[in-house]
Parts: C-alpha cells; sequence; structure tokens
C-alpha cells in the first residue's frame, strides 16, 4: 500500500529542515503549531517566533514568483506578540529547496537590529572592564 504524505507532513519536514539549518541558535520546532493555544508559530529562536511556508511557484510576467501573504504576517505577529517575541516568515520554493527566505515587518528589524546594537556595546564594555 502506497501512503501519499500529508499536507501537514510535508510542511514538517521544511521546518525540521529549518531547525536543522539554524540549529547553533537554539531553533525549536513547536509541537502541535497552530492547532492548540500555547503553541503558537512553527519554530521558537531565542526571542523570534517564526512560521514556515513552502510553496510551489507561480510564474508572474515569465518569471517564477511566490506570495507571501498579509495574513500570515497578521497571524504570527498576533502569536509573537502575545508571547514577547519578534515574528518572522521563512520560506522556500519547493524547486530550490536548498534556499530559505525571510521576511518581517521593517520596524521588527529596526527592533532587532537595536538589540543586536545594544548587546554589542554591553559586551564591548564587559570587555573593556575585564582587560581593565
Amino acid at each position: 500500500i502506497r501512503k501519499t504524505p500529508s499536507k501537514r507532513k510535508k510542511g514538517m519536514e521544511f521546518e525540521e529542515k529549518v531547525v536543522k539549518e539554524y540549529n547553533n541558535y537554539m531553533a525549536q520546532r513547536k509541537p502541535l503549531s497552530g492547532g492548540i493555544w500555547g503553541f503558537e508559530g512553527d519554530i521558537a529562536v531565542i526571542n523570534m517566533l517564526w512560521e514556515c511556508k513552502e510553496r510551489d511557484e507561480e510564474l508572474v510576467g515569465g518569471q517564477k514568483s511566490i506570495s507571501i501573504k498579509k495574513e500570515w504576517h497578521d497571524r504570527i505577529k498576533s502569536e509573537a506578540l502575545k508571547n514577547n517575541k519578534l515574528p518572522a516568515i521563512i520560506y522556500r520554493y519547493k524547486s530550490f529547496p536548498d534556499e530559505i527566505y525571510f521576511s518581517m515587518e521593517f520596524n521588527h528589524l529596526l527592533e532587532l537590529l537595536y538589540r543586536i546594537k545594544t548587546l554589542t556595546e554591553e559586551n564591548e564594555k564587559l570587555k573593556k572592564l575585564l582587560e581593565g
């Protein structure tokens, strides 16, 4: 008997690939993501919550394209902010499985960059303190 993998299982394979690729950043797949309250998002990474999407490409003007739906951003934003995390969408084209892309609101990118800047400055102060 041949069993066709479910759409959800295919999505889980992409989530597992993302976690494997980014495991140095403590990525963790969320079990039952989106199915039960408290299991929001697909992957939790440090102070972020990611939603993973894998889609077949569409041809737009003769070029391969993927649509990032506003509702995806709205949903992950709502879930992430409830958990005091920054939201993002991680996606890939099915025909380019090794190319993974990242999408987030610009103001969330600025918040992330601000956090990095602050931590870098604090780290430099600690280095100087230890050296002195």
